[in-house]
C-alpha cells in the first residue's frame, strides 16, 4: 500500500503493530529510476508474500510462518519513496534482517519519530508514535533559543509547525509539554504573558480513510517528475 501522507502511513503502521507485526526493517529509494521500487516490491512479494490473501495468511500462521507487510509513504516534496516491512513472529526468510519493534533500543522509526508502546494503569498498553529523544531535545532548544534570543520571527515558524504535529496521543503530550516549556520561558526571560495562541492539536480520527496511490499513478508520476529534469 502506498500512502500520499505521511500521518496515514504511520497510523497504519501503529494498527498492523498492535496486530502483532512487530518486526521489521525498512528503507529510503529515489522515485526514479522507477524500475527500482518495481523490482523491490516484486522480490519482497516473492520473499515475504506482501500480496497474501487472507486465507493463505491464516494458512501461513498455521504452519509457523510469519505474514509480512510492505508499507510505503511517497514523499513528494522530495521524490522519494520511504518503506517499511513489517512481519508478526514465525519463519521468516532473512530474519537476521528484521528488528524487534518491541526493543526500545530497534523501535520502528520514521523522519524523527518512534513507535513506542504506552502502559496504562488497568488496562492493556496502547500503541502511539512519539518524538524521538533527540528530536524533542532539538525543539526545546530552538524554542529556548528563540525566545531568550529575541528571534520572534523563527518562534512563529516553529509554533506553526507545531500546530501541524500529527495527533497521536504521545506526540500531543510532547506538543503541550513544549507549549508549557515555552510559556514558562517567555514569562522568565521576556517577562509578561506568552503573546502566541495556545496550540491544539487534536487526535486523529479513527476511522479517517487513508489517501493512497496505485502502483500504476505512482509510475505517471515518477514519468512526469522525470520530465521535469529535462
Amino acid at each position: 500500500m502506498i500512502y500520499r501522507f505521511k500521518t496515514d502511513f504511520m497510523r497504519q503502521i501503529a494498527m498492523l503493530f498492535s496486530l502483532g507485526y512487530t518486526r521489521w526493517f525498512g528503507g529510503e529509494i529515489p522515485l526514479n529510476p522507477h524500475y527500482k521500487f518495481v523490482s523491490l516490491k516484486a522480490r519482497f512479494d516473492e520473499l515475504y508474500a506482501i500480496n497474501a490473501t487472507a486465507q493463505q495468511r491464516f494458512r501461513r500462521r498455521e504452519k509457523g510462518v510469519a505474514n509480512c507487510k510492505f508499507l510505503v509513504w511517497f514523499d513528494e516534496k522530495n521524490a522519494t519513496l520511504l518503506w517499511v516491512l513489517l512481519a508478526t513472529e514465525g519463519d521468516v526468510y532473512n530474519e537476521e534482517k528484521f528488528y524487534d519493534g518491541m526493543n526500545k533500543k530497534t523501535r520502528i522509526s520514521v523522519s524523527g519519530y518512534e513507535l513506542k508502546t504506552v502502559p496504562h494503569r488497568g488496562r492493556k498498553p496502547s500503541v502511539s508514535w512519539a518524538m524521538k529523544k533527540e528530536t524533542y531535545e532539538k525543539w526545546h532548544a530552538d524554542i529556548k533559543k528563540s525566545i531568550r534570543t529575541r528571534n520572534d520571527e523563527n518562534i512563529e515558524k516553529l509554533w506553526y509547525s507545531l500546530r501541524r504535529v500529527a495527533g497521536f496521543s504521545e506526540l500531543r503530550r510532547q506538543v503541550f509539554k513544549l507549549q508549557r516549556y515555552a510559556m514558562t520561558e517567555w514569562k522568565r526571560s521576556r517577562r509578561g504573558e506568552y503573546p502566541y495562541e495556545k496550540i491544539f492539536v487534536g487526535w486523529l480520527g479513527r476511522f479517517k480513510q487513508s489517501e493512497t496511490i496505485t502502483d500504476e499513478e505512482l509510475l505517471l508520476i515518477a514519468k512526469s517528475k522525470k520530465a521535469d529534469i529535462f
